[in-house]
């Protein structure tokens, strides 16, 4: 059995889990960073690729580094793009990338504020199946020991590694569902979800562009879906989301807050998806509607309306009994 080795940070971020405490965790995003952080390659059976991954590392201790090759995919019941690293059975050799990887090196220390590069290579076996293969170069980090606190940590960072092997490859998809995060907003922004199956054999980056129209037809502007080119492992469904608009102060004040959209939104509203997942792939299109009503600012606004009518009234009655007293005051003169 397939054993699991941690989850990651997000699949976009392409970092690895830091596993200590919070604390930890963020000391440790402060003192190393690792450079790239993913690499997309595409070779052939029978090839081979060499690099480097560097880690800089500002840490007044130092630190000792563990590095493996592992293997990664998309974290079950995930949507996020959040990877799941694992260790293959030791008899498949054929599709695993983690097989395919050779480290300059296992174990390394470091000197307090030392840049360490890693060479790297990857040999694709002649005998290698078309398609997405996918690993990463785990870094086990712990401070090395000092006399004076004895105090050590521990925490992992990966480079992840995204490899397409030549051959017979699919590109395919399909949109599970499409909808806005809610079906009633008072002000925007609005946000649309997106959710997206990979059923081919390679990784894709689903991109294009969501449209918004009035219920005139008149367009209100757009956004784009996945600007930041996040992938999809295949097998698995990304949740890709995007928003439109911002909401602004209508009114401000100590008591209460009266929000509008810009741009100015009431209505009915249909959603326009339009997007591909690769060159030369057909583009999906999918709808949904939603609706805006800002029932604060129209409270407000009516508020003024009746209050300005009633002033109105009030100033017009005045002025009318005001003219028939005049009036009747002359008749009386009269008489």
């Amino acid at each position: 059995m397939l054993k699991k080795l941690g989850i990651a940070l997000g699949f976009a971020l392409c970092l690895a889990s830091l596993t200590g405490s919070p604390a930890q965790a963020e000391s440790v995003r402060r003192a190393i960073s690792i450079t790239p952080s993913k690499t997309e390659l595409s070779l052939s059976p029978g090839s081979s690729w060499q690099g480097e991954v560097e880690l800089s590392i500002d840490d007044p201790v130092g630190v000792s580094l563990v590095l493996e090759a592992v293997d990664f995919r998309s974290a079950e019941g995930d949507e996020g793009g959040t990877p799941e690293f694992y260790q293959a059975e030791a008899s498949d050799i054929t599709g695993v990338l983690s097989r395919w990887i050779t480290l300059g090196s296992t174990e390394l220390t470091s000197e307090p504020g030392q840049i360490v590069r890693v060479p790297v290579s990857i040999t694709v076996p002649l005998n290698a199946e078309p398609g997405g293969h996918y690993g990463a170069v785990l870094f086990h980090t712990s401070p090395v020991s000092t006399s004076s606190t004895g105090a050590s940590t521990g925490s992992s960072i990966a480079s992840l590694f995204l490899v397409t092997v030549a051959g017979r490859m699919e590109q395919s998809g399909e949109i599970v569902e499409f909808f806005m995060g809610h079906d009633f907003y008072e002000t925007l922004p609005a946000e649309a979800v997106v959710r997206f199956r990979n059923t081919g054999n390679i990784h894709l980056k689903p991109r294009g562009t969501i449209t918004y129209t009035s219920w005139f037809g008149n367009q209100i502007g757009e956004s784009e879906l996945n600007p930041a080119g996040g992938n999809v492992l295949p097998n698995s469904i990304r949740r890709i989301t995007t928003s439109f608009g911002e909401q602004r102060d209508m009114l401000k004040t100590p008591w209460f807050t009266i929000p509008v959209s810009r741009p100015f939104a009431m209505g009915l509203y249909t959603a326009r998806l339009s997007f591909d997942f690769g060159p030369g792939t057909e583009t999906i299109t999918a709808t949904t509607t939603f609706v805006v009503f800002p029932w604060r600012a129209v409270l407000f606004v009516s508020g003024l309306l009746i209050l300005a009518v009633l002033l109105f009234l009030g100033f017009r009655y005045r002025y009318i009994q005001g003219i028939l007293k005049r009036f009747r005051d002359r008749r009386l003169e009269w008489k």
